[in-house]
């Protein structure tokens, strides 16, 4: 069942402050991380990569996100939307659109779109406003750390064992350890080591979607790439996404099916994406684009509970991934939103009198029927589940992907296919 969010703008200490750190400084972290602190906690953020700032938003691994119904619903009830520090980084999100003209609006209401990296820079950007000068509006507070990669955590002791860019390993305390970390979490893996009830299984991911490179357009024309729209772009080979970002220019997703020559030719992004687009790229991309690496799309892991010990918790792509197309960022504010609201916030577990314990557990019970149900959407399937699956969808048991994506309900209720299957 999903715990509403209700976390109000001047929040008070909700009983003893701790001191929590949050693995991961990628939207799901930096939301808990903020919702954290307006409860009255002392949040540490660690993160492996540069600042934005430094490192840019429009890098070779940069892929567009849309935030629709469920993370919106949760930017809002954490206060972020009441500042304009992520809209100034993101552009409204209307919905969907085809290369012959069609388009697709959300359902939900406007959402937001923009790279991955713009999100959060611009969540980085409301924790400065709100904790600098006279907005300074929060119990707790956030230290946001790059550059520090962890190492592993401690269940016995609830430490966190980093490294810096001086390359000297560290180790800190904590109360409570938030696993924001990713796919190829460091957090849950030795987690898993010390605690023998967390079962962590590899998945394959999605078949045909499982690399993909980026491509960047630029300066397009409005009727290549209107702003505000994600474009499904196919003219030979699997479907290009690809959105107009907020330095207008634009920024997709070409998927590599594994068939392609190594090296790619001259002209495959061309033969992908057609004409049309292809004068909105430059020479110099084409070229980059052949040279760019390979990024990893599908296949990640999927876990039994979400705790670990008296003091972990897993969010977001550390406790199940890859996510079904588009819904990923969305999961991740989802999750933590959720653990804001049921552990953290006023009249949450820990302000109830419950332990850490009773709390991180709790937690686990209440997300993992949403969590398999995510889960099942992005998985391979045999043929028989697939077909299983079609007549699901026939018979009403799921809706197309679509709009579970856009609805606020949970996952669980869209999806009961995967009690089956």
């Amino acid at each position: 069942m999903f715990i509403s969010c209700v976390v109000m703008a001047n929040a008070t200490e909700t009983g003893t402050r701790l001191r929590i750190a949050v693995v991961g400084g990628g939207p799901g972290g930096l939301a808990l991380a903020i919702g954290a602190a307006r409860c009255g906690h002392s949040v540490v953020v660690l993160e492996k990569l540069r600042h934005p700032r430094d490192r840019g938003t429009v890098t070779d691994r940069s892929y567009p996100v849309d935030i629709t119904a469920r993370g919106m619903r949760v930017l809002n009830q954490l206060g972020v939307l009441d500042g304009d520090a992520l809209r100034r980084r993101l552009l409204p999100f209307y919905g969907h659109a085809m290369p012959w003209g069609e388009k697709r609006p959300l359902r939900s209401g406007v959402g937001l779109i923009g790279t991955r990296d713009d999100c959060v820079l611009g969540l980085l950007e409301h924790i400065e406003e709100m904790q600098t000068g006279q907005t300074a509006a929060w119990a707790g507070s956030i230290k946001v750390l790059h550059e520090i990669e962890v190492e592993s955590v401690s269940l016995a002791d609830r430490t966190v064992t980093t490294k810096g860019v001086d390359g000297q390993p560290r180790t800190e305390q904590y109360d409570l350890i938030c696993a924001c970390d990713g796919k190829w979490s460091p957090c849950r893996r030795t987690a898993a080591e010390q605690d023998a009830s967390l079962v962590v299984t590899r998945r394959e991911g999605r078949a045909g979607e499982t690399t993909y490179k980026t491509f960047h357009v630029d300066c397009p024309r409005d009727e290549v790439l209107e702003p505000g729209w994600l474009y499904m772009v196919k003219n030979h080979g699997p479907p290009n996404i690809v959105s107009r970002i907020p330095n207008g220019n634009g920024i997709g997703i070409s998927m590599i099916t594994g068939h392609e020559p190594d090296p790619l030719p001259p002209n495959f992004l061309r033969h992908r994406v057609g004409d049309a687009l292809m004068s909105c790229v430059s020479p110099e991309e084409s070229d980059a684009f052949n040279r760019r690496a390979v990024s990893d799309a599908g296949g990640g892991f999927v876990v039994n509970q979400l705790h670990a010990g008296d003091c972990c918790v897993l969010i977001g792509d550390a406790a199940m991934s890859p996510p079904p197309p588009g819904a990923g960022i969305n999961h991740a504010l989802e999750a933590a939103g959720h653990f804001v609201a049921l552990v953290l916030g006023p009249g949450g577990l820990l302000e109830r009198g419950h332990s850490m314990d009773q709390a991180v557990r709790a937690f686990s019970e209440a997300r993992m029927a949403d969590e398999e149900a995510y889960a099942f959407l992005a998985a391979q399937k045999s043929p028989l589940q697939d077909l299983a699956c079609t007549i699901g969808v026939l018979f009403g048991m799921y809706p197309a992907r679509g709009a579970i994506k856009e609805s606020y309900a949970p996952w669980s209720e869209h999806c009961s296919m995967h009690l089956y299957v």
